[in-house]
């Protein structure tokens, strides 16, 4: 990528420690974005029984599933993800139409800005129009306002959904960013020292 375009890229997907930032500049990226790692510290706001969640995981803990935001993202496995990946592929009709009922009400927006986005995501992700409405229905249908703030702000492990890369295999403290960004930048460095030293 960093061949074809004249934008600095920033690496992205799996990334939390020296190695990997040393790897990403070595490709030429400029630097990495990290996401499980950073929602895995002192800072953030995460419910503390979910942050445990996470550094109990394995990369063989998660789950890609269409059902949480209309495309395939990736997180931790639980009963709520269980329960959508178990469901029949073709929901009924009026399951659909009920959650996006449900989605419409919720958001406040008018039909047409609610379509227009199913139909941009549908080219975008060649996915089904019905996952929006299978989302809301599954959220709604258990009282909630949504699974992503179930899980990181209400602390519901089981039936909130939790976003993870597999990098959640490869956590096992809860540093301060701080400590983080020191830790990765300070273990680039003499990574790519022994690097030089072993080529001369």
């Amino acid at each position: 990528m960093v061949d074809a375009v004249k934008v600095p890229v920033v690496a992205a997907g799996g990334f939390c420690d020296a190695r990997g930032l040393a790897a990403a500049l070595v490709m030429g990226a400029e630097g990495i974005a990290m996401g499980t790692r950073f929602a895995i510290t002192k800072e953030s706001p995460v419910p503390d029984n979910i942050k445990q969640t996470y550094l109990k995981a394995s990369e063989n803990d998660t789950v890609i599933t269409p059902y949480v935001t209309g495309t395939r993202c990736r997180g931790l496995k639980n009963k709520l993800t269980d329960l959508l990946e178990s469901e029949p592929q073709g929901l009924p009709v009026i399951r659909t139409i009920k959650g996006m009922l449900e989605m419409r009400r919720s958001f406040n927006v008018p039909w047409w800005k609610l379509a227009g986005s199913a139909l941009k995501m549908k080219q975008a992700y060649e996915v089904r129009l019905s996952g929006m409405g299978e989302l809301a229905f599954a959220s709604f249908e258990t009282g909630s306002k949504g699974k992503l703030p179930q899980a990181l702000i209400e602390g519901d492990g089981e039936m909130g959904f939790m976003p993870s890369g597999q990098v959640c295999g490869r956590l096992n403290d809860i540093p301060t960013c701080n400590e983080l960004i020191e830790r990765i930048v300070y273990g680039t460095e003499e990574i790519l020292e022994q690097v030089r030293s072993s080529i001369r």
